[in-house]
């Protein structure tokens, strides 16, 4: 193990991490991945992006643009990149996007944008149809936002500085999906930030409070049936699963929720009833939506395995429970649409 961890972040995450903490640990003695992703507005021959050098297989949760890149590639520093031919993004990073899935024509809020890395992932998604607004309340920051925005060429987004609750009275329930890549303490991404270990207690005390006002915020801009999709770069349970769950339950009296479920580390998909994860290795996946109680709902379910979406699969609701019959094992409710 790396000699200079601090024995206070050691203790921290073996504490949440239990018999993961290893692996955990182990990760963090590798060198940090490095990715880029292709823009579809602007493209480039195999050729070309052959002469960049180091760039490398696809990135299999965003296989069609993002590609590994070689930690000595100089792809940063070739005009392809200054022309907005390909973005650089850590591939982890192209995560959220990818399952918030926007389609052309949609409606879509990136609450806290810059760089604007998902932005501009949103925009490839939209392919210059519906509305992209990037939001960065610092504007320092939302300056190289409207950059970056500008290089990729993205023709119908539009950049805004401003605090999330400011957005309310102008906008209402307007998106069809929302992003918050909310700010936080970072300790998913130590090997790129290595400082990031050295943070004090004190210092983070406050960060699930912010979240959870920009979360519960954003929520108030999602159409009925619209996405919104919450990401950090940590790894800090009460900074994405707790605080999200509670965030759910101060919402579900305004908006229908399907439980938060996830994979445990078997790959059996895993369900949240009275906040205790159960797995569930059958076929047919028993979801509590808690409202409606009756009615018929359309899940998109997504195959862990190889990403083919299978859309529109309508349900019925029968006391506020849905059976789902899951296409394989691997897969995950994305999101559903109320009818």
């Amino acid at each position: 193990m790396n000699p200079a961890l601090p024995p206070a972040f050691v203790s921290r995450m073996r504490a949440q991490l239990g018999e993961e903490a290893d692996a955990y640990f182990a990760v963090l003695e590798m060198p940090c991945l490095r990715g880029l992703r292709l823009n579809p507005q602007k493209p480039v021959s195999d050729a070309a992006l052959e002469a960049v050098g180091g760039v490398e297989e696809p990135v299999p949760w965003y296989p069609a643009l993002g590609r590994y890149l070689h930690n000595d590639s100089p792809a940063g520093a070739d005009p392809l990149h200054e022309a907005g031919a390909y973005y650089l993004q850590e591939p982890s990073a192209m995560a959220p996007v990818s399952v918030l899935s926007p389609r052309p024509g949609e409606c879509v809020l990136d609450l806290c944008a810059a760089p604007g890395g998902k932005s501009t992932q949103i925009a490839a998604a939209l392919a210059g149809e519906g509305l992209l607004v990037s939001n960065e309340p610092v504007p320092s920051r939302a300056k190289i936002l409207s950059r970056n925005i500008e290089r990729m060429g993205v023709p119908n987004a539009l950049v805004v500085s401003a605090q999330p609750e400011a957005l309310a009275a102008r906008w209402g329930v307007l998106f069809d999906a929302v992003l918050v890549d909310a700010p936080c303490s970072g300790f998913g991404i130590i090997r790129k930030k290595p400082d990031v270990r050295y943070k004090k207690p004190d210092d983070l005390f406050a960060l699930p409070v912010i979240q959870r006002a920009i979360l519960d915020n954003a929520a108030r801009y999602v159409r009925p049936g619209g996405v919104l999709l919450y990401s950090t770069c940590t790894v800090l349970r009460r900074e994405n699963e707790e605080l999200r769950i509670g965030s759910l339950k101060m919402l579900e009296n305004d908006y229908n929720f399907i439980s938060y479920g996830r994979f445990n580390r078997k790959g059996q998909c895993a369900i949240l009833i009275n906040n205790n994860y159960h797995p569930i290795t059958k076929e047919i996946h028993v979801w509590e939506i808690g409202t409606p109680k009756t009615g018929k709902m359309k899940v998109i379910l997504q195959s862990r395995d190889d990403g083919y979406c299978m859309e529109g699969a309508e349900y019925e609701i029968r006391a506020g429970k849905v059976l789902i019959e899951m296409p394989q094992t691997s897969a995950t409710i994305l999101k559903y649409v109320e009818e």
